[in-house]
């Protein structure tokens, strides 16, 4: 059986720094600010952010998007998740905002969390994978081996972002790097922002993310 939850307390990294500032008051209104200015620069109306995961009152448990009660928060009840296997993306943060946009966090604090490679040994999965990001990424260029064998994990969350998009419904993929993390490994925000260029540039043709993906660089030195 695949495992829907991933819970527990970190203790560094991008998944520590997640839940720190989905449960810390000042930093959550630190992060919330910086995902609503972001969005706003980029054309994208947002207001008032509900946080689903990762909550300490709930272990910090981190979901994937068929879950129940996602749906059903988000008022995708119908929505069909058969373009990926069973198992899909487990999120570092998912959040709503008070017009049902679905907010996604792919959280980083170093370079070395940017890659990441398909590594699915079941062959009907593997070829349902590829099929999914093969479609997605129809109209943009780059280099296609870099999306299963580089940046594979970023590749099938916008797969996802994507899918939601398709179905009319409001989703924003925040892309949030945690820039001088002292506990661990501290990288400047110059440094992700040429890292984040490069990944673009190797997944799309392009250094500029698609509008609706929001690289945020957040401070926690």
């Amino acid at each position: 059986m695949s495992r829907l939850v991933y819970d527990g307390r970190a203790e560094k990294g991008s998944r520590f720094w997640m839940q720190e500032c989905i449960n810390n008051e000042d930093l959550l209104e630190r992060l919330n600010k910086d995902i609503l200015n972001a969005a706003d620069l980029s054309g994208i109306d947002l207001n008032v952010i509900e946080w689903l995961s990762p909550l300490a009152d709930n272990n910090y448990k981190e979901y994937q998007l068929s879950q129940t009660f996602l749906c059903e928060n988000f008022g995708l009840e119908n929505f069909d998740f058969s373009f990926w296997p069973k198992r899909g993306p487990q999120w570092d943060a998912i959040g709503i905002a008070d017009d049902k946009t679905i907010i996604l966090v792919e959280a980083k604090a170093h370079l070395g969390e940017w890659s990441s490679y398909l590594s699915s040994k079941n062959h009907d999965n593997t070829r349902l994978i590829k099929k999914a990001i093969t479609e997605v990424f129809s109209d943009y260029g780059g280099d296609e081996t870099k999306r299963t064998r580089g940046y594979y994990q970023l590749s099938n969350r916008i797969v996802f972002w994507h899918r939601f998009k398709q179905y009319n419904h409001p989703c924003v993929l925040i892309l949030l790097n945690f820039t001088n993390d002292r506990r661990f490994k501290p990288t400047s925000e110059e440094d992700f922002s040429k890292k984040c260029k490069k990944v673009f540039l190797d997944l799309t043709g392009s250094v500029t993310p698609p509008e609706g993906i929001i690289p945020i660089y957040f401070n926690v030195g």
